[in-house]
C-alpha cells in the first residue's frame, strides 16, 4: 500500500515540477516578442483494481501547449500590413507635403519676385540696373526650382534604397523561416505527438514580421510545415526552400528599383501596387505622388521657361536684335532624347526625343509609345500607339497612317502639345512591332531650367519691328518667325508709310510665297506684297523659283532671317506669309509688358492656370492625399492596437496569474513531497513490525 502511496506521491511531486517549470518559462519571456503563453496539461494517470474498488495511480503531464487563438493571430496578421502600408505611405508623403509647402523651398515666393523684377524692366527699358535685377532674380528662381527637384530626388532615392533593404530583410526572414520549419519537422519525426512550442512561436513571428512588408497567405502541410505566398500569391518559402526577393532595375528607368522573386534562377517581377504592406506604400507613394510632383514641378519649370524664351524670339533687345533664349532651350536635342526611355525588351534600337510644341496643352502626364508597324523601306516608315498612362487614353501616330521618315521625322502630338523625333533607328536592330518607350515630357524640367542669358541688354522688351501674318488660305499647319534682323536698310527691308514725300510713300511689306508645283518639291519666292511683283537681291535676280525643304527652313533676304516651318499634306500645298514693319516696334517696352502679363494671363492647362495655380494645385494635391493619409494611418493604428490587444489578452503572459499558479503548484509540489515522506514513514513501520 505504502509502495503505491508512494508511486502517486511522485507522480503528483513531478507533474508539479514540470507545472512550475512552465511557469518559470512563461515568466523568464515574459518580454520576448511573439512569445505565447504555455500550460502544462496534467491528466489522471488513472487507477488499479483493488478487490471492488480502483484505487487511483496519480497524475501524468499529458503535454504542454501554447496558449493561442488562431483567429486572433489572423487577425493581428492582416492589421500589421494594413497599419505598416498606411505608416510608410503617410511618413513618405508627408515628408513631400513638408518640402513643397515651405517657404524656404517653395517656388511661390520665387515667381513672384520674377514677376516683379520683369514689371521694373517694362516700366524701365533702357534700365541696364533693371535688366541686370531681372537676371539675377531669374537664376534665384531657377535655383529655388533645382532645390526642390533635388529635394525630391532625395525622396526617390530613398525608395530605392527601400526596395534594396526590404529585399534583403525578406529574403532573411524567408531563410529563417525555412529553417524553422526543418526543426519543426524534425521535431515531429522524433515520434513525439507533442508540438514544438517555442519554435511555433518563431515561425509565426518570423510570418508576423514578413507581413509587415506584403500580405502573406500559409498553408500547413502534414508534416508540421507551413509554405508562405505573398502579394497575389506568389510562393516565398515552400517547406524547407526559401526563395529570393531581389532588387532589380525598371524595364526602362535604370534609376528606378523594382522588386522581384528569384526561383530557381528565374526572375519574375512582382506587382508592387499589390502586394500591400510597405512594399505597397513604396510603389504607391513613388507612382501616385513622388512621380507626379516631378510632373507637375516640371511642368511649370518649362511653362515659363519655353514661354518666354519664345517671346523673346518675337521682340528686340536693346542692340536692335531680335531676341534670344533668355532660358536655356528646352528642345536641344540632349534634352529631348532625355525625355524617351526605350524599354530593355530587345524589340530593336532607336533614339527618339520629345520636343515642346505649346505649353499651355503641356501636361504633367506620362505616356506609353508602342511600335505598331516599321518599315525599313526604302522608304522607311512607323507608326505608333500612344497611351497616356494617366487616365489611359491612346492616340494612333500619325492617325493618317505610317509616317514616311525620308519626308519627316518629326510626328505632332498636338493634343498634349508635344512632338515626337525619330531622329534615328538603328540599321542592325531595327524597331519590331510591340517595341516600347516611355515618354517623360515634363519629367526633368525643374532640374533642366537654368538662365543662360548673362548680358542685360540683351532682353528683348521692345516688340519686334517686323510682324508676320499667316495666310488665312495656308493648306498646312504653319508657323513664321524672324530670327534675326541684319541689315535695317536693305532697299527691300520693309518700310512705313512716309508722310514727309510729296507723293505719300506708302508703306512697303514682302510676302514670302511657297508652292509645291509637284508632289514632294517645294519651292518659294518673295514678292512686294503691295504690287505681288517679285523683289530682286541682288539688282536684275528677281527672287523666285527657289528651292525650300520642308518642315522647317530659314530664308535670309531683304536684310532679315526668318524662319518657317510648314507642313507636307497630301494635297499640292500653298503657303503665304506676309511680312509688315511694325511702327511700334522701336524703342518701347510692349514685349516686355507681354512677358509680364504672363503673371496673370492663364497659359497652362490648356488656358485653365497660372504658373502659380499650377504649383498651387500641386501644392493642394499633395497636401490633399497627406491629410487623407493621415486619417487612414489613425484608424489602421486603432484596429491594429486593438488586434493585437486581443492577442496579447489571449496569448501574453500576465505576471499575476502566473505568481498566482507558482504558488498553486508550490503549494501541489510541497503536499506530493508531504505524501512520499509519509509513504517513507510507513514503509520503515512495516520494515521494523517484520523484522
Amino acid at each position: 500500500m505504502s509502495v503505491s502511496l508512494y508511486g502517486t506521491g511522485v507522480s503528483g511531486l513531478l507533474a508539479s515540477k514540470q507545472a512550475l517549470d512552465t511557469i518559470a518559462h512563461n515568466i523568464s519571456n515574459v518580454n520576448t516578442e511573439g512569445y505565447s503563453r504555455q500550460r502544462t496539461e496534467i491528466v489522471s494517470a488513472g487507477g488499479q483494481t483493488f478487490g471492488d474498488a480502483f484505487i487511483g495511480l496519480g497524475v501524468k503531464v499529458d503535454d504542454v501547449t501554447r496558449v493561442f487563438d488562431q483567429f486572433a493571430y489572423l487577425d493581428l496578421q492582416g492589421n500589421t500590413s494594413s497599419n505598416s502600408f498606411n505608416q510608410a505611405f503617410f511618413n513618405s508623403v508627408d515628408r513631400v507635403d513638408q518640402v513643397i509647402s515651405d517657404k524656404n523651398t517653395s517656388i511661390s515666393n520665387s515667381l513672384a519676385q520674377y514677376f516683379s523684377a520683369l514689371n521694373i524692366v517694362a516700366d524701365h527699358p533702357n534700365s541696364l540696373e533693371s535688366r541686370n535685377n531681372l537676371i539675377q532674380v531669374s537664376s534665384n528662381m531657377t535655383s529655388t526650382y533645382s532645390r526642390l527637384y533635388d529635394q525630391l530626388d532625395i525622396q526617390y532615392r530613398a525608395t530605392n534604397d527601400d526596395v534594396e533593404n526590404i529585399a534583403k530583410e525578406m529574403t532573411a526572414l524567408a531563410k529563417n523561416l525555412a529553417e524553422v520549419n526543418n526543426q519543426i519537422q524534425l521535431s515531429n519525426g522524433n515520434g513525439s505527438k507533442n508540438l514544438p512550442n517555442d519554435l511555433l512561436d518563431q515561425r509565426d513571428k518570423l510570418v508576423l514580421d514578413l507581413s509587415e512588408f506584403t500580405n502573406v497567405s500559409t498553408v500547413k502541410l502534414d508534416n508540421g510545415m507551413i509554405n508562405l505566398f505573398i502579394g497575389t500569391g506568389q510562393p516565398l518559402v515552400l517547406g524547407q526552400q526559401a526563395l529570393k526577393i531581389e532588387a532589380i532595375v525598371d524595364r526602362s528607368d535604370n534609376a528606378k528599383f523594382e522588386l522581384a522573386i528569384n526561383t530557381n534562377g528565374s526572375v519574375e517581377r512582382l506587382r508592387g501596387d499589390r502586394m500591400g504592406g510597405k512594399i505597397q506604400a513604396i510603389y504607391e507613394f513613388r507612382d501616385t505622388v513622388l512621380e507626379p510632383a516631378f510632373n507637375q514641378l516640371g511642368q511649370t519649370a518649362i511653362g515659363i521657361g519655353h514661354l518666354m524664351n519664345e517671346q523673346q524670339k518675337l521682340g528686340l533687345d536693346l542692340n536692335m536684335q531680335v531676341g534670344t533664349n533668355f532660358f536655356n532651350d528646352f528642345n536641344e536635342q540632349q534634352t529631348t532624347w532625355r525625355r524617351v526611355l526605350p524599354t530593355n525588351d530587345n524589340l530593336g534600337t532607336a533614339q527618339l526625343g520629345v520636343q515642346i510644341e505649346n505649353v499651355g496643352k503641356l501636361t504633367a502626364d506620362d505616356f506609353e509609345l508602342k511600335v505598331t508597324s516599321f518599315a525599313a523601306g526604302p522608304p522607311q516608315t512607323v507608326q505608333f500607339q500612344l497611351t497616356n498612362l494617366t487616365d489611359g487614353s491612346q492616340l494612333t501616330l500619325p492617325a493618317a497612317g505610317a509616317q514616311d521618315l525620308s519626308i519627316s521625322k518629326n510626328i505632332d502630338v498636338e493634343k498634349y502639345g508635344f512632338s515626337i523625333n525619330v531622329d534615328s533607328i538603328s540599321a542592325t536592330d531595327p524597331l519590331q512591332v510591340g517595341k516600347r518607350f516611355e515618354l517623360r515630357p515634363t519629367r526633368l524640367g525643374a532640374n533642366d531650367i537654368s538662365v543662360t542669358m548673362k548680358q542685360g541688354e540683351l532682353f528683348a522688351a521692345a516688340a519686334n519691328q517686323l510682324l508676320i501674318t499667316n495666310d488665312a488660305a495656308n493648306t498646312g499647319v504653319s508657323k513664321a518667325r524672324i530670327t534675326q534682323i541684319n541689315n535695317s536698310s536693305d532697299i527691300n527691308y520693309p518700310t512705313i508709310e512716309n508722310l514727309t514725300t510729296n507723293p505719300i510713300t506708302p508703306a512697303r511689306g514682302l510676302r514670302i510665297e511657297i508652292t509645291e508645283p509637284v508632289a514632294g518639291t517645294f519651292q518659294y519666292q518673295i514678292v512686294n506684297a503691295n504690287t505681288g511683283v517679285p523683289i530682286e537681291e541682288p539688282s536684275g535676280t528677281p527672287l523666285t523659283g527657289l528651292a525650300f525643304t520642308p518642315p522647317t527652313q530659314t530664308i535670309s533676304h531683304a536684310g532679315f532671317d526668318i524662319e518657317i516651318q510648314i507642313q507636307d499634306t497630301a494635297a499640292l500645298d500653298s503657303y503665304k506669309f506676309t511680312i509688315d514693319f511694325n511702327e511700334t516696334g522701336v524703342g518701347n517696352n510692349i514685349n516686355a509688358l507681354t512677358m509680364a502679363s504672363f503673371q496673370t494671363n492663364k497659359k497652362l492647362n490648356n488656358g485653365r492656370s497660372t504658373f502659380q495655380d499650377n504649383y498651387a494645385l500641386l501644392t493642394a494635391s499633395v497636401g490633399s492625399v497627406t491629410s487623407s493619409a493621415k486619417v487612414r494611418l489613425q484608424s489602421s493604428e486603432v484596429l491594429f492596437n486593438q488586434s493585437k490587444s486581443r492577442m496579447t489578452s489571449k496569448s501574453g503572459v500576465n505576471l499575476d496569474e502566473e505568481a498566482s499558479q507558482l504558488l498553486q503548484f508550490q503549494s501541489a509540489y510541497n503536499a506530493s513531497a508531504r505524501v512520499i515522506k509519509v509513504a517513507d514513514e510507513l514503509m520503515q513501520t512495516l520494515l521494523r513490525l517484520g523484522g
